[in-house]
């Protein structure tokens, strides 16, 4: 990934502190629970999919299905930035798990220290 990229990643961490609202003694907590929150969102979305449209993607519910992730990454975004973590670094670590797991053979498997 080119450092560009990171730049953007990092930047957009920065500015979702401009939208965070939430008690800063609980932010930690907050954002965790958020997080979940949002994932249940993107879950139950792929659930209605499956149920009302046996699993045919409309526009409409890909648009869904973008804004509802786009949630699920302020929160990640605001989590990581809670303990300093620059969210370029998370995906750089990231990058090097899978790829290490790719030339191992260990991308199937169990574990998260395989």
């Amino acid at each position: 990934m080119s450092n560009t990229s990171h730049t953007q990643f990092d930047e957009y961490q920065k500015w979702t502190r401009t939208t965070a609202a939430y008690p800063e003694r609980q932010a930690v907590n907050y954002c965790a629970l958020g997080l979940g929150s949002e994932v249940g969102e993107v879950q139950g979305l792929i659930k209605k999919v499956i149920r009302d449209n046996d699993g045919i993607w409309t526009d409409e519910k890909v648009l869904d299905l973008l804004t509802e992730l786009g949630d699920v990454i302020w929160y990640v975004a605001r989590l990581s930035d809670e303990f300093r973590i620059p969210f370029s670094e998370i995906m750089e670590v990231n990058i090097e798990k899978l790829t290490r797991r790719k030339e191992e053979g260990t991308i199937k498997g169990e574990g998260s220290d395989r």
